[in-house]
């Protein structure tokens, strides 16, 4: 949703990756180790795709959809970021 408000205000827009989808039963894990490390694995392949991206245009400005790894690395780099997200009541 915020990629397509981005992108009808004219700015570039990358929609990189999706987040994957947690896999639990009225907000209870199955198993928490497991889905921890799936956690886990998930934030390092977003955060390499992040920097691949940071580095491949050059980012002075990231815009991030509810992706944590993206400003991590945003701000190891030196780059302005805002992270958007969506307010479930």
């Amino acid at each position: 949703m915020a990629y397509q408000h981005i992108k009808n205000h004219g700015y570039n827009v990358v929609e990189a990756y999706r987040g994957k989808s947690i896999n639990a039963s009225n907000s209870i894990f199955s198993n928490r180790l497991l889905s921890l490390l799936d956690y886990i694995s998930c934030y390092r392949k977003c955060k390499s795709i992040a920097s691949s991206l940071i580095d491949e245009y050059r980012a002075e400005l990231i815009v991030s959809d509810e992706d944590f790894a993206s400003i991590a690395v945003a701000r190891m780099r030196g780059v302005k970021k805002e992270c958007a997200y969506s307010r479930r009541a």
